[in-house]
């Protein structure tokens, strides 16, 4: 298989490992710092309810397989509040109320940068990265008709994931107006129709949003490859929409996990990229951004990172979250 080699600065946090992503195996993920018993009441250990991170796990996706919400979970951990994306293999996580509040860790210091990046090229199949129009072109909402919508993905249109829930991203183009309505549509590739979520952002200013699978579409299967397409609807009838695929890989995978345990974590990325985890990679930097927003380095890793599938130009757009119904 050829490789792509891309140089570039990639210096990475270590406390942010990593995401969503649950990628740092057990024996390697920096372990939270937890209570001692005495700072808790006694019936503590019998009643309050954890949950230890595992490889490919995400926040949203344990408060839906524990039977609570995000909401509650942030609740119960509010050092999560500010960047709920962030959380580490082995970290433990709260899922009822402690009788006191959990012990911060002080983020470890910062390491070496990456020197190199490699993204193997994926099988390729018909591209509709770029954004197509459906309606009458006069409803076009768009300020520059030639500033397409976009997802961001290599040229493949396709990459991987560890995640049960994984984050989608596109960039949207400057419009005229608040768009009429937003949606994800996500459907297994081959089947008839997809299940569609309604996104309540009204931003019509131009940058790079995100939206993470909620929970009531259903976690991914492992080894099942997804379409999944972003609408912006400009009016009833005119809509915007681009398209993307992505299949998760599975968390038992004794060859990346070995990777990942002899590593330091400044190599993470690269490893990602190396085994085509594209989602995970891309995500792993926009959330560092939003940790460090200052971090000149981590801004010159996003254009570089960006600049690999060819969107350089839109490196300096912001970063913005969509939420959902």
């Amino acid at each position: 298989m050829n490789k792509k080699i891309f140089n570039f600065s990639a210096t990475l946090a270590c406390s942010a490992t990593l995401l969503q992503l649950g990628i740092i195996p057990p024996s390697f993920a920096i372990q939270s710092t937890q209570p001692q018993a005495e700072n808790y009441s006694n019936n503590y250990i019998a009643q309050a309810r954890t949950y230890k991170v595992k490889l490919g796990d995400t926040l949203s996706g344990i408060a839906y397989k524990n039977g609570i919400n995000l909401q509650q979970i942030l609740s119960f951990n509010p050092n999560l509040r500010n960047n709920p994306n962030l959380i580490r293999v082995g970290q433990v996580i709260y899922l009822s109320k402690p009788a006191s509040p959990p012990v911060a860790q002080k983020p470890p210091a910062r390491r070496q940068s990456v020197q190199t990046f490699n993204l193997p090229n994926q099988r390729r199949i018909a591209s509709n990265r770029v954004g197509a129009r459906r309606g009458d072109p006069k409803q076009d909402c768009r300020v520059n008709p030639d500033d397409s919508l976009k997802v961001l993905l290599p040229e493949t249109n396709f990459g991987y994931t560890l995640q049960d829930y994984p984050t989608f991203f596109w960039y949207m183009p400057q419009l005229k107006t608040q768009p009429e309505r937003l949606e994800l549509k996500v459907r297994p590739v081959g089947a008839d129709s997809f299940k569609t979520y309604q996104l309540t952002s009204t931003n019509q200013n131009a940058g790079v949003m995100s939206v993470t699978l909620p929970p009531e579409m259903g976690a991914f299967e492992e080894g099942t490859e997804y379409q999944w397409e972003v609408r912006v609807y400009c009016t009833p009838q005119m809509f915007m929409s681009a398209t993307g695929n992505i299949q998760r890989l599975s968390a038992n995978n004794p060859q990346l996990e070995s990777k990942l345990e002899n590593a330091s974590v400044e190599d993470y990325p690269a490893i990602l990229a190396q085994e085509g985890v594209w989602y995970d990679a891309l995500l792993t930097l926009a959330a560092l951004r939003k940790e460090n927003p200052n971090d000149s380095s981590l801004s010159a890793d996003w254009t570089n990172l960006l600049k690999i599938i060819g969107f350089e130009n839109i490196a300096s757009a912001p970063l913005v979250v969509s939420g959902g119904n």
